[in-house]
């Protein structure tokens, strides 16, 4: 007897290269409404700009890298 491939296997082997990861994104964001990504681009840009303070006045805080 021939076992048949799980189409959830595959799906998940085809996304973990570079192209099968692309596709995948590019799938993900084609469902979304312009106002679902409108509101993420929003989203991400504000983590994106808070991210960076965050982590430069943890830096400052810790002073100068030692050796």
């Amino acid at each position: 007897m021939t076992r048949r491939p799980n189409p959830a296997d595959q799906s998940a082997w085809a996304a973990s290269t570079w192209d099968g990861s692309l596709r995948d994104q590019v799938r993900r964001w084609s469902r979304l409404t312009f106002d679902e990504i409108l509101e993420w681009q929003e989203e991400a840009a504000k983590r994106a700009q808070g991210g960076g303070r965050r982590r430069t006045a943890r830096t400052a805080a810790r002073g100068p890298k030692r050796s």
